[in-house]
């Protein structure tokens, strides 16, 4: 992706963060890696739906 000067959004930070985290995650620890950011993901997953859940509206 390539930006030019003024286009860097919160959204496009942190995506290129959480990218070059597991990047090189993936490289220092191995093949193990997958399951550890898929775990992040996952709980990261349910705590957006319980964040925008009706639970949290009431």
């Amino acid at each position: 992706m390539v930006l030019k000067k003024g286009q860097l959004t919160g959204h496009v930070f942190w995506s290129k963060l959480i990218t070059q985290y597991a990047m090189i995650h993936e490289k220092t620890v191995g093949p193990v890696a997958e399951e550890y950011i898929k775990q992040i993901g996952i709980r990261t997953g349910e705590w957006m739906e319980d964040f925008y859940s009706d639970k949290h509206e009431k």
